[in-house]
């Protein structure tokens, strides 16, 4: 509508939806309603213990009066190849939940974004909520943007990355390598996983994987 390049007659906002806007635990996996806004996202100390990358992600979009605003739901259905959200997400296995005609339906974000600009939605259905699985304790997670600028930018390259080690954290038991903004839609990077898959670590555990291990053993003693 901004680029003239449709018209509608009416225009119904979301927001007014009750019930979309809900961050919670459930399971043993995070649920995000579609309403709920980036700054929650960002600021949520559930989403911050849990899926500390997916807060890191969300912090770096927009500036706050825009995340303020801004929805995970209008982050993903946009689907805009440079999307802050879809990285991570992509990263962590999340799943969407979308309501239409035909019912519900659970489907892989791998399978959400079918081109630039468009999504498995069609502009017919709603997507009601994401589903995160959570990580083993042997894990960490980073979310990398390059922008022209710091904030208030689109990402030039959008780079979400999980690796989670063995049992003995001497080998990368999975890595999940997650690009935005390279190509036509964001996806994840499956043979540079295949390539560290197996790898082993380097005898010094990075500051992240250490302030991550940290964070989970405070949050169990919780």
């Amino acid at each position: 509508m901004k680029e003239k390049e449709i018209a509608v007659e009416n225009v119904v906002d979301l927001k007014g939806i009750r019930g979309y806007d809900f961050i919670r635990k459930v399971d043993g996996q995070i649920e995000i309603g579609a309403l709920a806004t980036i700054r929650s996202i960002e600021t949520s100390p559930l989403i911050r213990s849990e899926i500390p990358l997916l807060s890191e992600a969300a912090g770096k979009m927009g500036s706050v009066q825009v995340r303020n605003r801004a929805t995970l739901g209008g982050n993903l259905c946009n689907a805009a190849p440079s999307a802050d959200t879809a990285p991570p997400l992509l990263c962590l296995g999340a799943k969407a939940e979308i309501v239409d005609a035909s019912g519900v339906r659970m489907i892989s974000l791998e399978d959400f974004f079918v081109g630039p600009g468009k999504s498995v939605l069609e502009g017919s259905g709603l997507l009601k909520k994401i589903v995160v699985p959570l990580l083993p304790e042997q894990s960490a997670g980073f979310y990398f943007k390059h922008s022209p600028r710091k904030m208030m930018d689109l990402a030039v390259v959008g780079v979400g990355c999980v690796l989670i080690l063995d049992g003995d954290r001497k080998k990368c038991a999975d890595s999940r390598i997650g690009l935005g903004a390279v190509g036509p839609v964001p996806f994840r990077a499956k043979k540079a996983e295949a390539v560290i898959n197996g790898a082993r670590s380097p005898r010094r555990r990075s500051k992240r994987l250490q302030q991550s291990r940290v964070l989970r053993q405070n949050r169990s003693r919780t």
